[in-house]
């Protein structure tokens, strides 16, 4: 699920550093959407030879965040980004029971980027890009109707 949420980090930063492809000197900007979280699948082992599978749903959710960037005048700029998702648990598929779950997922990211902006004349600003980043993830408020509240 990690690797899932990064990637969406990923995209939406991609997404939200187009506005400033032509900068230069000290930039700021902030960027927010939808966040698509995949499910995340695990197994466990109950003891003696049973094992079971489990898959987490989520909702469409939300990301916001912002960055600080400087632009050089040689076509590249360095930026610093923070940003953070939400979405609502939808249901959690343990072997062959389908459970409904309330609670959320959330990932607070930072990342630090490079951009190197293609100098191309018309209304089309290429770039190429990448960056390094970690993000905590969480399950809060994780609550099982039938089983009852608790945080992961």
């Amino acid at each position: 699920m990690n690797s899932k949420l990064l990637a969406s980090a990923a995209l939406v930063t991609v997404l939200a550093a187009a506005s400033p492809a032509q900068a230069e000197g000290l930039y700021i900007g902030a960027f927010g959407g939808a966040n698509f979280a995949d499910e995340a699948d695990g197994t466990g082992d109950v003891g003696g030879g049973y094992g079971y599978t489990v898959e987490v749903e989520n909702e469409l959710g939300w990301a916001a965040g912002a960055a600080v960037g400087y632009g050089f005048d040689i076509s590249l700029r360095a930026e610093a980004e923070v940003a953070y998702r939400m979405n609502e648990l939808d249901q959690a598929n343990i072997a062959i029971a389908a459970l409904d779950l309330d609670g959320d997922t959330t990932a607070l990211s930072i990342m630090g980027n490079l951009w190197f902006d293609i100098p191309l004349n018309g209304p089309v600003r290429p770039f190429l890009g990448g960056g390094l980043g970690m993000a905590q993830v969480g399950l809060n408020d994780v609550e099982v109707p039938a089983i009852g509240p608790g945080t992961f």
